[in-house]
């Protein structure tokens, strides 16, 4: 499976996240991957469900930009992305407690 393919799969996965654990968050989330097979995906949390797509957010409550290849690490649960933040391998602007969240609703624990 090539890269643009493992993060197209990766992102239909972020779809079936625990909406319990999202509770009544509502926020929109800019994710740009960098580097081979990057581009830009907006994230839209609201009443327990995500949706997933292609695209620029208008006024997103968070940005987060990394390497394609560090998401799909992250994804893998293979890196912490707490770690990745503090080191600067994500760039985060907005709500950053809103990405300290996004670990336990988005990711498997």
């Amino acid at each position: 499976m090539n890269m643009s393919q493992q993060i197209g799969t990766t992102l239909t996965r972020l779809q079936r996240f625990d909406s319990e654990k999202a509770g009544d968050l509502k926020a929109t989330i800019q994710l740009i991957l960098i580097g081979h097979e990057g581009g830009k995906f907006v994230l839209h949390i609201n009443e327990g469900q995500i949706k997933v797509g292609r695209g620029q957010a208008h006024s997103p409550d968070l940005a987060l930009t990394m390497a394609s290849e560090d998401f799909l690490a992250i994804m893998r649960g293979e890196a912490d992305p707490m770690k990745m933040i503090i080191t600067g391998q994500i760039g985060v602007e907005g709500d950053r407690l809103l990405a300290m969240r996004l670990k336990s609703i988005l990711l498997d624990d």
